[in-house]
């Protein structure tokens, strides 16, 4: 009886292991859940640009400006229906907002010894995507978000 169910289910094994995710496919999956692990801090980049910068807000500023870079480059790369306006939730795309303006923020840019200003290509993705984020996040209900990015 076990060699006939073995029998049975080795098919579902064999299609089941090498029905890998394409590169293309991995990166949208990759794109679309960054910002939802990313959405822990909303609350913290929404306080730290009301502090003048110390040596915890210039990390937490490092921080973000990496994580900016990876989420750019995803989005980049990710295809057209994954890219983040169209394919993350409001709270976390919420989250990238906050974000983007905490590391555009003229105080950190200059307190902070690695500043958005030298990334050309990551400085101006925020400014470009700002006003599109703010736009779906404008036909939200306010109430969703901890501290709306407005």
């Amino acid at each position: 009886m076990k060699k006939y169910l073995l029998i049975c289910l080795l098919p579902i094994f064999t299609t089941a292991c090498s029905s890998k995710p394409t590169p293309q496919e991995e990166l949208d999956i990759q794109a679309r859940f960054l910002p939802t692990v990313f959405n822990l801090d909303a609350s913290t980049y929404a306080l730290a640009p009301k502090e003048a910068p110390t040596a915890l807000t210039k990390q937490l500023y490092d921080d973000a400006l990496f994580k900016l870079g990876l989420l750019k480059r995803y989005d980049d790369q990710a295809s057209a229906e994954f890219k983040l306006e169209k394919s993350v939730r409001p709270v976390a795309l919420n989250t990238l907002c906050l974000m983007g303006k905490f590391v555009t923020n003229p105080t950190y840019v200059k307190a902070v010894k690695h500043s958005i200003e030298q990334e050309p290509d990551l400085n101006n993705w925020p400014k470009e995507k700002q006003p599109n984020w703010k736009e779906a996040l404008s036909k939200e209900n306010p109430e969703i978000f901890d501290s709306p990015c407005l």
